[in-house]
């Protein structure tokens, strides 16, 4: 059993270290139905799997990998006769599990004779599976038959409602999609690294940092330093199971994180969740777990032997020290819920191991050098001193949940130079504590001259903030957009004071109009690259002045809350067999992006003419000069088919 879940838990980290694969990416699904005979059908589900990818068959024996299991929604309507029929399989030994089982490479059909018990029965089923190659992803597909008049001996595809094919454009020179398409480099490296620097500034508070010698103290005397070892491994594994959630959903549908993420009642609880940490540094009132799950636990450390010990433990550790590890881990994930990604859920579970690895490594190596012991800072103020400007910190990241909250929900409030004064007034707080103290003891101290520096950093760039938000630096991210401000009109809705249409028909009608290009802005209210690259490089004035004057921009929301009230709304079947339920204006553009660029990802700039020619590479995150070189590049291909039309 061990031995299985070492090999999950590596697979896992493996399969971080390969980018956003996503299985929609790897197996294709067909569905259709047959008429058998009066009142009975057969469904049949159709796989085709990319090369050097594989799926494992129904019966693949216990011990292994995950079989394929069909889950059938009970129902009145029908009945099934028999199992879930397949075709042939391929054996395939597996050393790390000393098993034969049995795959399918390329293609695998299955289908499942049913008799229906009321006419024009809907039958919902769902599949679980694994897709693995030198990893396994964990897989759900849903399967939804409508049966209606079939004809017997005919088979028929099954339409849910409205095909994505209505959503695609008749884009011409794709070629230049996707292969050599200029992406934003992947931010998982760094979002690991968010994750273990939160690690590590967590093993500094008053919840760990006594625990490093105590728990120390415990191997050296039992002399298994070894244990030691799979100590600091098991905090990793733990943390590295927290983040389990956001991986499946990744692997599912990449979009499923993005919509939380813009998500008007998501952003207003993780502010409120934020704030409370926020407040719980500051004061000192610990937010803790029940003390029945660490008694409980603590129990089961006692009376378990090797390993499993340690694993308790571990897990001990976790819980006690939950008041302190709890808000930085917050903290982490919070600054990756700020941004929009295909690979979203698999930056948030890197946090969560990365964080286990910044607070495990630490316990292991102490163990295996206790003379460090000596040299680690003794326990005193300067704790509470570190968890009042981590509070701060805290704080200052939360309203900027809040101000996501406002743009979603388009409620007009939290304006850019409200949110500036809030944040002044966080920065002011600190340094006015930091001074307070100062007088207090005439010392400055470590922790004190580092957030004292950082307040008064973080302080020049919002006062400069409110000439221009330019001016800004790293905060703009953060920072509402340009266009919501006092000064512009209420519903510009624009960057920059940029002209710019919400909708793909009226902004088409401009360009045939002024005969100029169009670029396509896939952006989101709550899209801190998309800020970004707003006041970092659309500001640019030779930028500028080309998206002002020589280019239709239509800026597309891909998580606009509002509701569609036209026949854009409804169930989408995907080319995987599953479906997309379009309510809102966001998910129709979110889904119309994924449609015809086959990228769900924010900010994302497509340059077209009126008549759907493709004009250049789509970019994403981009320097200066290399986005003024693609603005150029676009124009002249488009004056180069003017004079070809």
């Amino acid at each position: 059993m061990l031995l299985r879940v070492v090999f999950y838990f590596f697979t896992l980290i493996q399969g971080i270290g390969l980018g956003t694969i996503s299985t929609d990416d790897v197996v294709i699904w067909d569905t259709k139905v047959e008429r058998t005979a009066e009142g009975t059908y057969r469904l049949f589900f159709e796989a085709n799997i990319k090369e050097g990818w594989y799926v494992f068959s129904q019966h693949s024996p216990e011990g292994g990998s995950q079989p394929a299991f069909f889950e059938f929604e009970n129902s009145k309507n029908f009945e099934r006769i028999g199992e879930v029929v397949e075709s042939e399989s391929i054996p395939s030994y597996n050393e790390v599990f000393d098993v034969t089982e049995l795959i399918f490479r390329q293609r695998a059909s299955f289908y499942q004779d049913i008799k229906l018990l009321n006419p024009g029965a809907v039958v919902h089923i769902t599949l679980y599976y694994q897709v693995c190659q030198t990893v396994c992803i964990a897989a759900t597909e849903t399967f939804i038959f409508e049966l209606g008049d079939v004809i017997l001996s005919q088979t028929n595809f099954i339409e849910v409602n409205r095909s994505v094919d209505e959503l695609r454009v008749p884009l011409k020179n794709i070629d230049r999609l996707p292969a050599t398409i200029v992406q934003a480099k992947s931010n998982s490296f760094s979002a690991w690294w968010i994750g273990f620097i939160g690690g590590l500034i967590a093993l500094l508070t008053p919840c760990v940092f006594p625990l490093i010698p105590l728990t120390t103290s415990y191997f050296s005397a039992a002399k298994s330093r070894n244990h030691a070892f799979f100590y600091g491994l098991a905090i990793v594994f733990i943390y590295t199971l927290l983040g389990f959630p956001f991986l499946l959903g990744w692997s599912k549908d990449g979009q499923i994180l993005n919509e939380l993420a813009s998500n008007l009642w998501v952003n207003l609880i993780l502010f409120i969740v934020l704030i409370g940490f926020a407040f719980s540094f500051i004061s000192g009132k610990e937010i803790q777990l029940p003390q029945s799950w660490m008694k409980k636990v603590d129990e089961q450390a006692n009376n378990s032997k090797g390993i499993l010990a340690i694993l308790f433990m571990a897990l001990t550790l976790v819980l006690v020290s939950f008041s302190c590890t709890g808000p930085i881990l917050g903290a982490a994930l919070g600054t990756l819920l700020t941004g929009n990604g295909s690979d979203l859920g698999l930056n948030l579970t890197l946090v969560f191991n990365g964080f286990g690895f910044g607070l495990g490594i630490p316990f292991t190596l102490a163990a295996y050098f206790p003379s460090v012991l000596k040299k680690l800072p003794k326990s005193g103020e300067w704790m509470k001193e570190l968890k009042v400007g981590l509070g701060v910190l805290e704080a200052f990241l939360a309203f900027k949940f809040l101000s996501n909250a406002d743009l979603i929900g388009k409620w007009g409030i939290f304006k850019l130079e409200y949110m500036l004064s809030i944040w002044m007034l966080l920065g002011l707080g600190l340094l006015g504590y930091y001074l307070i103290r100062f007088i207090q003891d005439k010392a400055i101290g470590v922790v004190r001259g580092v957030f004292s520096i950082i307040s008064i950093y973080f302080l020049v760039l919002i006062v400069s903030g409110f000439s221009s938000i330019s001016n800004l630096g790293f905060l703009s991210a953060f920072a509402p957009p340009s266009y919501y401000n006092l000064q512009f009109e209420e519903d510009a809705g624009c960057p920059l004071g940029l002209n710019c249409f919400h909708d793909l028909e009226s902004g088409i009608e401009e360009a045939k109009a002024k005969e100029k290009p169009i670029l396509l802005d896939f952006t989101g209210y709550s899209c801190v690259n998309c800020r970004k690259m707003e006041s970092e490089v659309w500001s640019d004035p030779e930028i500028y002045e080309l998206l002002a004057k020589k280019f239709v921009i239509i800026s597309l929301y891909v998580d606009d809350r509002e509701k569609l009230n036209d026949n854009r709304a409804g169930t989408y079947l995907l080319s995987n067999g599953g479906t997309k339920e379009v309510k809102t204006i966001g998910q129709y553009y979110s889904l119309f992006q994924g449609v015809n660029f086959k990228v769900i990802s924010q900010p994302y700039y497509v340059p077209i003419s009126s008549n759907f020619d493709l004009l250049n590479t789509p970019v994403q995150m981009t320097s200066v000069a290399y986005y003024k070189e693609f603005l150029t590049a676009s124009l002249k291909t488009f004056e180069a088919l003017k004079i070809t039309e």
